[in-house]
């Protein structure tokens, strides 16, 4: 199983766990708007992400030029 897998079919609850984690460890930021300075990002927001990635990263072959 990939990491892709992971997030994609993992629990909900794991999948925000580790969204909680990297927030706090990592202490990830994100931009709201494409002027304004990186503010924290919310656990909420790190795990779309993943999702959005894991999705992308299993769909790949799917996607044409």
């Amino acid at each position: 199983m990939t990491l892709a897998d992971a997030i994609q079919n993992g629990a909900k609850d794991e999948v925000q766990a580790l969204a909680d984690y990297l927030v706090v460890e990592f202490e990830v930021t994100e931009r709201v708007s494409s002027g304004d300075d990186p503010t924290a990002a919310t656990a909420k927001s790190v795990a779309s992400a993943m999702g959005a990635w894991a999705y992308m990263k299993l769909n790949a072959a799917n996607q044409g030029d």
